[in-house]
């Protein structure tokens, strides 16, 4: 099972709940926890989903992205009962349940991203003091594990298409098509267009490299761009196109030639006779 962690994680995380505050709590403020929670998960995966441009719903539904949702919900829920369990300290959100529930929601992540200080290491480095090195700590821990698990899909899907994309053309053509599709999308970020472009200029200048390492540069940085659904649509749509265009017309020589030789070779006209005499 996929999601076990994921799903122990979560009963672990209500016995926490309950032995803290007490199950009546847990019990009595359900409706306003489940939204707390939800509003909290939504903060981790909008989070998440801004590290990740070619799939970002992929990234989210991950093991990983699902464990890191569930961590901002469990944040969200224990401020919503911290808000309940001191309504002198929040008087004025504690009589609201939706507005405790907004308020712990996306809150929390707001607290849990404080600074007491900031020590800079030996090496350059920012050191954060407070409860911004646990989120920063986990963030990473999280992004490392989701960004493997995209990297074997994105190897899979482009290792999958590279004889589509060598059928193209050599890396020229290549990227003529791969570029020229870009101009489907009507917002695509300008800095993506130019970056595919220095991508190019920058392998184009590469002649060690050998052409399936150029291939695959383009391919990635590409599928980055578009994502999984559109990078097969153009690659399919691209072959269609390479596979109707017609051939350039070429003119070969030898007929040329031989028809030359060919009058040079023919003897000249019989003269014409002489018009009659008048009468």
């Amino acid at each position: 099972m996929a999601y076990l962690p994921e799903v122990v994680f979560a009963l672990l995380s209500y016995g926490f709940v309950s032995l803290i505050f007490g199950s009546a709590a847990v019990t009595e403020h359900a409706a306003s926890a489940v939204l707390a929670g939800v509003f909290g998960a939504l903060v981790g995966a909008s989070e998440l989903a801004s590290r990740y441009r070619d799939e970002p719903l992929r990234a989210i539904r991950k093991p990983w992205g699902v464990l890191y949702q569930e961590i901002n919900a469990l944040l969200s829920v224990l401020g919503l009962l911290l808000i309940y369990r001191y309504p002198d300290k929040f008087a004025g959100v504690a009589n609201d349940s939706m507005l405790a529930a907004v308020a712990a929601g996306f809150g929390a992540m707001v607290v849990m991203r404080t600074r007491l200080a900031v020590v800079k290491g030996s090496s350059g480095e920012d050191y954060s003091i407070g409860p911004d090195i646990v989120l920063s700590v986990l963030l990473k821990l999280v992004d490392a594990n989701v960004d493997r698990d995209r990297a074997l899909d994105r190897q899979r899907l482009v290792a999958r298409r590279l004889n589509d994309i060598r059928s193209l053309g050599d890396f020229n053509q290549a990227y003529d098509y791969l570029a020229a599709s870009l101009f489907a999308f009507q917002n695509l970020d300008e800095n993506l267009r130019r970056k595919l472009t220095d991508i190019f200029t920058q392998y184009k200048q590469e002649p060690n490299l050998s052409a399936d390492i150029k291939y695959l540069a383009l391919g990635f940085f590409f599928l980055t761009t578009v994502g999984e659904k559109h990078f097969d649509a153009v690659l399919d749509a691209a072959k269609r196109i390479k596979a109707t265009t017609p051939a350039p017309l070429t003119l070969s020589a030898a007929p040329i030639a031989s028809v030359t030789t060919s009058a040079a070779a023919a003897p000249p006209p019989a003269p014409s006779a002489p018009p009659p005499p008048p009468p």
